[in-house]
């Protein structure tokens, strides 16, 4: 993942004191605007024009921007490369909602900007895998409370389990084509990458988004 997604911060500052923990988030969102300010000159494409474009056509024309970061310098990547690699990358099932409970220092801050528990998830994708890679859409909704047990079942607050690898009911599979831009509702609906094969890996740019609470602005980030 590059740059460095807000897993991989909260991991990094889970431990330190709240003064430690403000430089390395202050040089984390410093870092994510200087990507976000130089990515057309990089890589000679205006990403963020084009999907600013999109966002405000799809959302009825609501103004999107990319929020600033949490320490009050910087901005949240507005963007997150993600590679899996042939024979050894997946992406586990997963909602967005069970990140906003695993990591919910982390969200404060966005939580006090917009509505994530209805945050939509998008990515385009850059490079197509010989074999699998697909986009696997479950048909089971998050419930307040449930996490994931030996990275194969569903745990519900009551205890009863639903298996992901034994699953039975509807599974929609997306398999998009390069340059296809998905958009989805990541947030409610159990999900997962399925495991690449081949040669070629799999690459894809993307991110979150979600409304802010008066309905009349879009923010999006990675």
């Amino acid at each position: 993942v590059y740059p460095r997604n807000f897993q991989q911060v909260f991991e990094l500052t889970k431990s330190d004191t709240e003064e430690a923990a403000k430089i390395k988030l202050d040089d984390y969102f410093k870092q994510c605007e200087a990507f976000f300010q130089n990515f057309e000159q990089k890589f000679h494409v205006d990403l963020a024009t084009k999907i600013e474009t999109t966002l405000t056509k799809l959302s009825g024309h609501r103004s999107v921007s990319v929020p600033r970061g949490a320490t009050g310098n910087g901005k949240y990547a507005f963007v997150t490369f993600r590679c899996l690699n042939p024979n050894v990358g997946e992406m586990g099932y997963h909602t967005g909602n069970l990140f906003r409970d695993m990591y919910a220092k982390f969200y404060e801050d966005l939580n006090r900007l917009l509505d994530t528990e209805n945050q939509l998830s998008f990515f385009i994708l850059l490079q197509k895998p010989d074999e699998g890679g697909e986009l696997s859409l479950y048909d089971i909704e998050w419930e307040k409370g449930q996490t994931k047990y030996e990275d194969r079942y569903v745990l519900n607050t009551d205890g009863s389990k639903l298996d992901i690898d034994g699953f039975t009911r509807k599974i929609m599979r997306v398999n998009p084509s390069v340059g296809d831009m998905i958009l989805f509702n990541g947030a409610h609906i159990w999900h997962r990458v399925e495991f690449v094969k081949g040669k070629k890996n799999r690459l894809t740019i993307g991110g979150f988004l979600g409304f802010t609470y008066d309905d009349k602005h879009v923010m999006y980030w990675s």
